[in-house]
């Protein structure tokens, strides 16, 4: 396997940010305290994907709708209902480039309606290093935040807009204004609004040139530029949090030995664990692709929350693949039922696994790679 050169490393790019007062873009950007920002990053689960995997994660994200376009709302329901967080804040940084040369791997794509497959531009006039702070609510466990950051003009900025989705299907708050046309876009599968997945503007009034009107079937939206810039990050995380703990991986602790000036102070950067993928020469992305979007359906690791699927007898209904099922929402025991046929799935949580996953949350980092070896 080919050595991999590290990434920039967004998160503490953010919390050596966070020590800037009002130097710092954070506050005009994102509207949250620089504190709360810096006390969410470091006690959150970090992932870093390599190119490989950046690009591996393109294909997960449009694999699964390589189907009817009236079946794709079903598809991406089904994994909104599984795409539960393991940990209550994580952080996952990628290369943009690299996962788009995985949207626009098949020469078919054009054909999915799903966003990504304009003539690409040339790397060097698109961002490379993307962030995501992932959250669940802390007074609905059902409702999860996206923040997104981008490395831009040698630092880091969070774009001034957050993502939402309900692993359930109850629907926002109307006092939250989330936005379920910007939500369309943030998904990226045309036509469907979907009740669940939302925008919500961090600068109510920002200036009207930041936003553009897009015509639906007569009825026309303000969505703003930077939903269109990035449209389907939403759909990416929800593929990525739906198969990551099925991912064979190994585990290497790496200790930084940097430090950065921080509130007058020295900092240490965090340690990290690496978690390599290795992707045998017979088995096809879109293969292994398949073959997780149906693993999902499975379940977390065992320390961790997890779906289990309770097979329903040999003379009643089941889809032929797992990959096939359509989950609909969980009721409040967890349990969920496949739209298609007779299997049942429940939301098992093990407290009481091997160890607490919950150690050490602010020391660790793990980087996702990919190899074809």
């Amino acid at each position: 396997m080919l050595p991999v050169e590290p990434l920039p490393d967004l998160a503490n790019e953010l919390i050596r940010e966070t020590y800037r007062g009002n130097k710092s873009r954070l506050r005009s950007w994102s509207k949250r305290d620089p504190l709360a920002m810096r006390r969410a990053i470091a006690h959150s689960k970090r992932f870093t994907l390599d190119d490989g995997m950046a690009s591996f994660l393109g294909e997960l994200s449009t694999v699964p709708f390589k189907v009817a376009s009236q079946r794709r709302p079903d598809v991406l329901d089904s994994l909104r209902h599984s795409a539960r967080l393991p940990f209550p804040q994580m952080f996952f940084q990628y290369n943009y480039r690299a996962l788009r040369r995985g949207l626009n791997r098949d020469p078919k794509a054009e054909m999915l309606g799903v966003d990504g497959y304009k003539p690409p531009a040339p790397d060097d006039k698109i961002i490379s290093q993307i962030g995501w702070l992932v959250e669940v609510d802390h007074r609905d466990p059902d409702l999860i935040w996206l923040q997104e950051f981008a490395e831009l003009d040698g630092g880091v900025v969070p774009l001034p807009l957050c993502y939402a989705y309900r692993t359930d299907d109850h629907g926002f708050d109307p006092r939250l204004k989330l936005d379920t046309f910007s939500g369309m876009i943030a998904h990226g599968i045309e036509g469907y609004i979907c009740p669940n997945i939302g925008v919500q503007l961090v600068a109510a009034s920002a200036p009207p040139e930041n936003f553009l009107d897009i015509d639906l079937d007569g009825v026309v939206y303000s969505v703003h530029k930077l939903v269109m810039e990035f449209g389907g990050s939403l759909r990416y995380m929800l593929a990525l949090l739906a198969t990551l703990n099925d991912i064979p991986k190994i585990q290497t602790q790496v200790r930084p030995q940097k430090s950065y000036m921080g509130g007058g102070q020295i900092r240490k950067y965090l340690d990290y664990t690496t978690l390599t993928l290795t992707l045998p020469a017979s088995v096809t992305t879109t293969r292994l692709a398949k073959r997780l979007i149906a693993a999902s359906r499975k379940g977390w690791h065992e320390v961790r929350p997890h779906w289990r699927i309770n097979h329903p007898p040999l003379s009643a209904r089941f889809c032929s693949q797992r990959s096939d099922h359509i989950w609909l929402e969980a009721d409040e025991r967890g349990h969920a039922n496949c739209k298609l046929c007779d299997a049942r799935r429940v939301w098992i949580v093990l407290p009481d696994g091997r160890g607490d996953p919950t150690i050490s949350v602010r020391t660790h980092k793990y980087a996702l790679h990919h190899s074809e070896s």
